[in-house]
């Protein structure tokens, strides 16, 4: 993913003035636009990188699959 911003900051900072859901902005994850030739469930891929891989390459185990 090549946002810096988080769902959670996404969708907080697209909640409508009255408090009532989102603005038309905040409808579409930052996620969701980018393909990689995987099909992402919307706010997938932002989980598996940020929760599963937290940004860590192995190196060794990449060039050995």
């Amino acid at each position: 993913m090549t946002s810096d911003i988080s769902i959670f900051e996404h969708l907080r900072t697209h909640i409508r003035p009255d408090g009532a859901g989102l603005t038309e902005a905040g409808e579409t994850l930052p996620d969701e636009d980018e393909m990689t030739g995987v099909p992402w469930a919307p706010g997938a891929q932002d989980g598996v990188l940020t929760h599963h891989w937290a940004g860590k390459g192995e190196d060794d185990e990449v060039r050995r699959l």
